[in-house]
């Protein structure tokens, strides 16, 4: 169980962790589905200056016929915009998350 943003969520998840080598992974096995996690995170330049932020993370599935969903926002959020409606970046891939996510891979696990 864990308390996030003030919700208790409780879950179970079998899990697979994997790195990715690709930057357009591919789900071949037929079966089960790969949900993509990045962590929240802070970016720093050479010198240690923030240059940008992921404050909540973003997560993202890929089902086993290579259907990629993912739910990016089409406008930048600030910390205080949880909550806020705002339109999505359509036909979004694995690729532009990792461009979005300062060409990081995801942590992978297979559900």
């Amino acid at each position: 169980m864990m308390d996030l943003l003030g919700v208790s969520v409780t879950t179970s998840v079998s899990a697979e962790i994997t790195g990715l080598a690709d930057a357009e992974p591919q789900n071949t096995s037929g079966e089960g589905t790969t949900l993509h996690y990045w962590p929240s995170r802070i970016w720093r330049d050479a010198n240690g200056n923030e240059v940008d932020k992921s404050p909540y993370g973003h997560i993202a599935l890929q089902l086993s016929d290579r259907t990629y969903i993912s739910y990016w926002p089409a406008g930048h959020l600030g910390p205080l915009d949880v909550g806020k409606e705002v339109e999505p970046s359509l036909h979004r891939k694995y690729f532009d998350d990792y461009d979005g996510e300062h060409q990081t891979d995801s942590e992978t696990f297979t559900i």
